[in-house]
């Protein structure tokens, strides 16, 4: 690597990765200290991977949606070209009766809205934008305007001066590069030991300052969030996740069978059981229209990674599987 520079990078890797090499480069475009980065290029590292079309399980990609950019025509189309693949089982077409013990049915039923599911997640993903640009920006040094900000700019400078000057080992622009990279590292490293010093004299400037009360409360409230528990480990005498289950569980079974029923849990099976086929258990279109239209939207999508706006926006082939799900649902 370093033939015309004395600093000679390196990178380490094993005999079984060296004979798996295929090139190595160095990056002379980029200025960021007096080390140019290294890259290398690997034959044959990963295997590749086989997905069938055919698999009924959900792609585990979140997907994201900018719904007013979107031709919710064209969405329906392919939604509707996709739920045509998707085929009822005759066996749950010719079930009759309700509470159906027949545990084939069951499984056709999971397998049908499984298809329905991976239908809809395929079709919604051609919409779907994956490039959410996540910020890189490093999180702010506590100090750097104080301490760092002075010292990082005059590094720079130098840097940039020496690496134009062909970097001599050398002279007054190499002893002027050394000193300040030096500088820039010395106080970067006092910012990074001190954070929290440095972090609480920043509030109480802001706290000192005129109107700066509302800048103090607001670092309080971030500092403070970082380290805060997301749940609670104690609720009352209960400690511990198994505790705190077991107090709410003994809760609400005191809540629940505080009123004594006098027979009626026993009765409404056989209550259900003489209802006749016609009355209450059909789930049609408009029923599943409704229901979507009372969903909210812009909420986070559910474990199968399809969010409420793809069944909203779905089209009518869509409502048509899922009434018949629901009708399929209500007889087992």
């Amino acid at each position: 690597m370093g033939v015309n520079m004395t600093w000679i990078d390196h990178i380490l890797c094993s005999k079984m990765l060296d004979d798996s090499v295929k090139d190595v480069c160095v990056h002379y475009d980029f200025i960021c200290s007096d080390h140019k980065p290294l890259s290398v290029c690997f034959n044959n590292l990963v295997p590749k991977l086989c997905a069938t079309d055919d698999s009924d399980t959900v792609p585990a990609d979140r997907l994201f949606f900018d719904w007013s950019n979107i031709q919710l025509s064209g969405f329906e189309r392919s939604m509707s070209s996709a739920l045509s693949c998707v085929d009822i089982t005759v066996q749950l077409l010719r079930c009759n009766g309700h509470n159906c013990v027949n545990s084939a049915h069951r499984d056709y039923i999971d397998n049908y809205y499984c298809r329905i599911i991976d239908a809809v997640y395929k079709s919604a993903s051609a919409f779907a934008n994956r490039n959410i640009v996540k910020s890189n920006r490093p999180s702010a040094v506590p100090g750097w305007s104080d301490y760092v900000q002075d010292n990082y700019d005059k590094a720079k400078t130098a840097y940039v001066y020496w690496s134009q000057c062909g970097k001599p080992r050398c002279g007054l622009e190499y002893v002027t590069m050394y000193k300040t990279r030096a500088a820039f590292k010395l106080a970067l490293r006092f910012c990074r030991r001190h954070e929290a010093e440095l972090r609480a004299d920043a509030h109480a400037k802001n706290l000192l300052s005129k109107c700066g009360y509302h800048k103090f409360w607001q670092g309080i409230k971030k500092d403070g969030c970082t380290k805060s528990q997301k749940y609670a480990n104690q609720v009352g005498n209960a400690v511990g996740d198994t505790d705190i289950c077991n107090m709410w569980k003994s809760h609400f079974d005191c809540l629940y069978n505080s009123v004594p029923d006098s027979g009626v849990k026993e009765s409404v099976p056989d209550m259900i059981d003489k209802l006749d086929d016609k009355m209450g258990w059909n789930v049609t279109v408009n029923d599943v229209c409704n229901i979507l239209a009372r969903q909210k939207r812009n909420r986070s999508p559910g474990p199968n990674g399809v969010c409420m706006e793809a069944f909203m926006y779905g089209g009518l082939k869509l409502l048509l599987h899922l009434s018949a799900v629901f009708y399929m649902l209500s007889k087992t």
